[in-house]
């Protein structure tokens, strides 16, 4: 899929939509919502925005448990990798939802 150029940084949509997901491993939540807010037209970056905050606020919500965060930040690693590739992966349970929250095309859906 390609998604053209990201407002942010001047580059390419699918490495700044990976970026939503890696940076957001170190300084949660901050990436998405300014990919959120700067780049808000592009629908593929925006869902890719929505989800690395949606992950990571399932990750830090269900901490008491050993297996959620773990299984949020394989599911950030995947994403990563799927979007950078210009792919587009949905997370379990989360991803229909914010797909629907980007506004993506229905075919993506």
């Amino acid at each position: 899929m390609q998604v053209g150029k990201s407002k942010v940084g001047d580059m390419d949509g699918n490495a700044a939509s990976a970026l939503c997901y890696i940076i957001s491993i170190f300084v949660p939540f901050i990436p998405g919502i300014i990919y959120l807010v700067l780049d808000n037209e592009n629908p593929y970056i925006k869902f890719n925005a929505i989800q690395s905050i949606v992950l990571m606020g399932l990750a830090y919500l269900l901490v008491c448990t050993v297996v959620a965060p773990i299984a949020c930040l394989v599911f950030m690693i995947m994403a990563a990798i799927a979007s950078n590739k210009g792919e587009l992966y949905k997370a379990p349970v989360i991803g229909k939802l914010c797909a629907e929250w980007s506004k993506l095309p229905e075919n993506e859906i």
